[in-house]
């Protein structure tokens, strides 16, 4: 999984999202930890499978 810079400021130029471990982001310095994270890569049938599952 690609991590680093996932959206620049568009004012700054500064990064404001940073990928930092596979279920880890940073948005603007603060850091929030999820049980999946995933890229634009995703399809939409593999992140509905992953939500779904989260309620099983």
């Amino acid at each position: 999984m690609h991590r680093g810079s996932l959206c620049q400021d568009k004012y700054k130029g500064d990064s404001i999202v940073q990928m930092i471990f596979d279920d880890s982001l940073s948005i603007n310095g603060h850091t929030f930890t999820f049980d999946f994270v995933v890229d634009v890569e995703t399809s939409q049938v593999l992140f509905a499978v992953l939500v779904g599952a989260a309620f099983c």
